[in-house]
């Protein structure tokens, strides 16, 4: 008989990550209901306008919505409301830094800024920071801020995607008047194509089928006369079901724009996941942490844009290299580009010591960053993303994806085998509507009515987020069983049209819809 024990590592099941202290009890609401508020003029059978309060899962986003620690509750206590160069202004810049732009890989500091102000400690700028600011990365120090401007705080990424996209346009159209502008980009987001669009550029598609991007057309775009403006990477992208790019594939994309002297841009909102695809997949850095791969990554790109609402419910930052490609592209004789956008940034969004948040949002947010490699934290996250797909494919359901931070379906598998209807196909809305009708789970539709390209896009998703922190297995449960049922009637999940004005760039938020249902007519409970 041996005495040797397994470790808590190998004892096959998940090692708990947290510990729950608060609880929202759900408000009940039947099918009846739901649906009379989907028909209403109110909500006109559009999800996103569906209130939050007759939802019993919501898997809609997973930011915004998650489930703070204890340390960002007591933070939000120390918040200070200064209208200049508040503290909490300081802590973000001095997080952002930690993560992107480490000194040290090894571990993370102990002595940030945040942390001394939670506690009360002296968090004065030192002498040394007040002579001889930060300055050649991503967030540059002190007066450099006011002359060489290069990081932003805006209160969501749609905001920083209008700041980068309205300054980028203006530059393009007074350098190249009588050429279109060109971002290149392996999926932007529905906004952010339609902020590219709406400031007179145009969007090239760079992905091949695999999800990574192509290099061959990478580098034909590039050759190409239009000029263009910059590369924008989507980390991981979501188009691609959560597809995470390879160190390798990112390292090829910026040489390739390097030689071409175009910006790398990344929509870093989920960037952690992709480096820690990179961190269990790449035999470079077997023996390395995830701080190191996140560095590694960051040299990769001239600037980036992130929402930190998955990890503090507020906020948003845009920043780029300090005198880098980015930069030196687009500023001309008089007119930095750092300082047009922190113009456009205060003209739209206040002082830029705040970015139309308040001091104790700021501080929620700098925590947020600085916890933002917690492994525990990414592996709570991950173990649910892969058991929930674990869920629905066991209860028959096909086409399920893990896309790490959640689960996407695709629904031309899912309705594999059922006629298709006349006219439009947007039986994966459909889908999405009924779900929630019946049972009162929400998620989001990703295909064509999401991305506003109908009839000629190829990909047909819905999409789970998984709010961090917010749901425990026997949701995951709940939602497996109901779209399982749902698979089931699958013949009867109706079609949908648009019941207003379809020619939006944003459908899935601003159109009112209808359901068209099946000869067999609407689903009825048992």
């Amino acid at each position: 008989m041996t005495s040797e024990f397994k470790t808590a590592e190998k004892l096959g099941v998940p090692i708990p990550t947290h510990t729950t202290h608060i609880i929202r009890l759900n408000h009940s609401t039947n099918a009846e209901e739901r649906l009379k508020a989907l028909q209403s003029g109110t909500c006109g059978y559009n999800y996103h306008a569906f209130p939050s309060s007759m939802v019993t899962c919501d898997f809609l986003s997973d930011g915004g919505c998650v489930a703070l620690t204890d340390v960002q509750w007591s933070a939000l206590f120390r918040g200070d409301e200064a209208y200049g160069r508040n503290h909490g202004y300081f802590a973000v810049l001095d997080s952002v830094r930690d993560i992107f732009q480490p000194k040290c890989t090894d571990k993370p500091r102990v002595d940030t800024l945040i942390k001394k102000i939670i506690v009360d400690e002296d968090s004065r700028p030192s002498e040394v920071e007040l002579r001889h600011p930060e300055a050649g990365g991503f967030v540059n120090g002190g007066y450099l801020q006011l002359s060489r401007p290069n990081f932003f705080l805006v209160p969501q990424q749609r905001a920083a995607e209008f700041l980068l996209f309205s300054s980028v346009g203006r530059v393009m159209k007074a350098t190249y008047p009588d050429k279109q502008g060109v971002v290149l980009s392996n999926g932007p987001s529905a906004t952010a194509k339609a902020h590219i669009l709406d400031n007179g550029m145009n969007i090239k598609p760079i992905r091949n089928d695999a999800g990574d991007v192509d290099i061959a057309l990478l580098t034909k775009a590039l050759s190409e006369p239009e000029p263009v403006a910059l590369i924008l990477l989507s980390l991981p992208c979501e188009r691609s079901a959560g597809h995470c790019l390879s160190m390798g594939n990112l390292r090829e994309v910026y040489a390739l724009a390097q030689k071409h002297n175009v910006p790398v841009f990344f929509d870093a909102h989920r960037f952690v996941f992709n480096a820690v695809h990179i961190l269990d997949t790449d035999p470079e850095f077997k023996d390395k942490n995830i701080r190191y791969v996140v560095s590694e990554m960051f040299k990769l790109c001239d600037g980036f844009m992130m929402d930190t609402y998955r990890v503090a419910n507020c906020g948003a930052f845009l920043c780029f290299r300090d005198e880098g490609t980015f930069h030196k592209k687009f500023t001309r004789p008089g007119h930095d580009i750092g300082v047009m956008m922190k113009e456009t940034q205060i003209l739209n969004y206040g002082n830029d010591s705040y970015g139309a948040l308040s001091g104790h949002d700021l501080l929620a947010m700098a925590m947020g960053i600085e916890g933002l490699l917690d492994d525990l934290a990414i592996r709570n996250v991950r173990q649910q993303s892969e058991s929930f797909a674990k869920m629905l494919t066991d209860k028959g359901v096909p086409g399920v994806m893990n896309g790490e931070y959640g689960v996407f379906i695709d629904m031309d598998k899912f309705f594999e085998g059922v006629p298709a209807p006349e006219g439009e196909d947007l039986r994966g809305l459909g889908f999405v509507t009924e779900l929630l009708h019946l049972y009162g789970v929400r998620c989001a539709e990703y295909g064509p009515h999401t991305f506003g390209t109908r009839g000629s896009h190829k990909m047909n998703m819905v999409r789970f987020a998984i709010p961090h922190g917010a749901y425990a297995r026997n949701h995951f449960e709940y939602v497996a069983a109901a779209v399982a049922e749902l698979y089931r009637l699958r013949a009867q999940i109706p079609n949908m049209r648009y019941a207003s004005d379809a020619s939006t760039a944003l459908p899935a938020v601003c159109c009112a819809m209808e359901p068209v249902y099946t000869a067999a007519g609407p689903i009825t409970m048992a």
